[in-house]
């Protein structure tokens, strides 16, 4: 998914594990289990998709907007890029952990529900603003030409709409397994 939309997501995603697990006793402690779950869906579905929709479909993931001809050094640069994506998406997720967490902890409804709010909402203001952007697939020159495929027909549509399910499907897993107790290997 494009770069803004996925850093908006990962924040939520942070808060919303925060808030599903919020009466479980290991959230007293920041490293506890439910950041490091989230750390781990975070690296083994989250990481090689973006990653993914950045290597190949690199002008869609920055929104279109970079011109491959006037900013060739930026799309050469396509590995130091995706690490850097990497590492905010990281970096994005623990914020709005932390966050929600704080909230909980120390009885801040508004703190604990700001990552999640604040986060959908801004999402959703940035696909109205962007939704041309972000529903249609392709280079550069297809999207400004208006002959982008339309983003359910591309490679990438499938897997944001897979990693959004599989988001949602985790934080309810994880309330509905975890959201009193913390996990035990028995």
């Amino acid at each position: 998914m494009p770069v803004p939309f996925n850093l908006l997501l990962n924040v939520l995603f942070g808060g919303a594990v925060a808030v599903a697990t919020r009466h479980a006793p290991a959230h007293k402690r920041l490293l506890a289990w439910p950041l490091l779950f989230a750390l781990f869906f975070e690296g083994a579905v989250f990481t090689p998709i973006a990653t993914y929709c950045l290597r190949f479909f690199p002008d869609w993931s920055l929104c279109y907007a970079f011109d491959p001809r006037v900013f060739s050094n930026l799309f050469m640069a396509i590995g130091p890029l995706s690490a850097l994506a990497i590492a905010a998406n990281f970096g994005a997720l623990f914020l709005g952990f932390t966050i929600s967490r704080h909230g909980l902890n120390h009885h801040l409804p508004v703190l604990t529900w700001a990552p999640i709010v604040g986060m959908a909402t801004a999402s959703t203001v940035l696909a109205l603003l962007l939704h041309k952007r972000l529903f249609a697939v392709g280079d550069f020159d297809a999207f400004w030409n208006g002959t982008a495929n339309p983003i359910l027909q591309m490679p990438p549509g499938y897997a944001t709409v897979g990693l959004l399910c599989a988001s949602c499907a985790f934080v309810v897993w994880m309330r509905l397994r975890f959201g009193h107790h913390d996990p035990t290997l028995l």
